[in-house]
């Protein structure tokens, strides 16, 4: 009968352990059909830690410059006078910890959950918190280059703009459960309710938002194009 109907080329488990075959010609007019990608695995436990563990270093960074003279030069604050005059480049990288009040830290909290955890779930410490930490830094480098020297950049937000690009960048390419056209427009949807500011601040660094969300989207084609067997061995594929 339709012994095909249901034949399934097993991808087993997480990208890499199995191998993704294409589907032979049908005579009964069946087509593949992408039932599970690399994306359909849970996460990897050790994520959850990886969460918290962002949280913490910026909760700890954040009360250390609440408790600091609010006119001295706090040493994990990032400045252009800091970074280009004095050559403390490390600031780049500390100040992504540091928030000027709960309120700053509270708003970058929940997204700094949601994407460590998944970043870290899926694809690891190389991208969460290594390429996250390098992109939040070059985007930190660009924006202190278009500011005063005194003006202080401070803050998580340039990280989640940029783990928020990657992570949807490659979840257009990597979940073909869906076609292209309904992964776009769920990722611009998602992007646009998220990330698009609906009121504008004067404290708000929105360039620097800006620049680490391009960097974010300019990222993950590289990584992609790296990892793309893994991504498509991890398909499970099914004739219907």
């Amino acid at each position: 009968m339709r012994k095909a109907m249901r034949r399934l080329f097993r991808g087993r488990g997480r990208a890499g352990e199995g191998t993704r075959q294409p589907a032979p010609a049908d005579p009964d007019g069946l087509v593949p059909v992408v039932k599970l990608t690399f994306l359909s695995d849970r996460p990897r436990p050790a994520a959850a830690l990886a969460a918290a563990f962002i949280v913490l270093a910026s909760t700890a960074a954040s009360l250390a410059y609440w408790r600091a003279d609010p006119n001295a030069d706090f040493p994990l604050v990032a400045t252009g006078n800091a970074v280009f005059s004095k050559h403390e480049i490390w600031r780049l990288v500390t100040t992504v910890f540091v928030h000027s009040g709960p309120e700053h830290l509270l708003a970058n909290t929940l997204l700094l959950i949601v994407l460590s955890y998944l970043l870290f779930g899926y694809y690891g410490w190389l991208v969460f918190p290594g390429l996250a930490l390098a992109g939040a830094t070059a985007a930190n480098w660009v924006a202190l280059l278009t500011y005063p020297p005194e003006i202080r950049l401070m803050g998580a937000s340039g990280m989640v703009y940029w783990m928020g690009a990657f992570w949807l960048s490659l979840y257009i390419a990597i979940d073909t459960r869906i076609g292209v056209g309904g992964r776009l427009l769920r990722a611009v949807g998602f992007a646009l309710a998220i990330f698009f500011p609906t009121t504008f601040s004067p404290g708000v660094s929105y360039r620097t938002h800006a620049f680490a969300f391009a960097l974010g989207l300019a990222a993950a084609l590289p990584y992609f194009l790296a990892n793309r067997r893994r991504f498509r061995e991890a398909e499970q594929v099914v004739l219907e």
